[in-house]
């Protein structure tokens, strides 16, 4: 089993290199086709998580934590939450992404973060709530 984290960050990189790729040439239209169904907040869905779906969901965390360490392009949380979006996808679950904005000062902020019901898989938890959600893609 010690091989699983392994490819699970080979994934996470070869997919966020696609991700990225994508949306320097194509921009927009690469993102939108990649984020998902725009959703309204009482849409999003709830599953039963076992055992198995939550060990899978750490794994796949980790992998993502992993690979923003150890590529040489820029991951940022859209990046990421892109790339676990897919990752998770391709083994039939659903996640949801969430895009908020924030003033800061002078400046607007934007974020990217990823849950699966309450667990947050990219992007700070703690920071999260002080975003006003934009936008909720399923």
């Amino acid at each position: 089993m010690k091989l699983y984290p392994i490819v699970l960050f080979l994934e996470a990189v070869m997919i966020s290199l696609f991700m990225k790729t994508g949306t320097i040439l194509l921009q927009q239209k690469f993102s939108n086709k990649f984020r998902g169904k725009c959703i309204s907040s009482k849409e999003i869905p709830y599953y039963e998580v076992d055992l198995k779906t939550l060990y899978l969901l750490k794994q796949i965390r980790a992998a993502i934590k992993r690979m923003n360490h150890y590529t040489f392009w820029e991951t940022n949380c859209l990046n990421q939450s892109l790339t676990g979006k897919q990752m998770l996808n391709r083994r039939g679950l659903k996640p949801t992404l969430y895009i908020g904005f924030r003033k800061k000062e002078l400046l607007i902020e934007g974020h990217a973060w990823l849950k699966y019901n309450n667990i947050v898989l990219t992007g700070a938890e703690s920071e999260n709530n002080t975003y006003t959600i934009n936008g909720t893609f399923n």
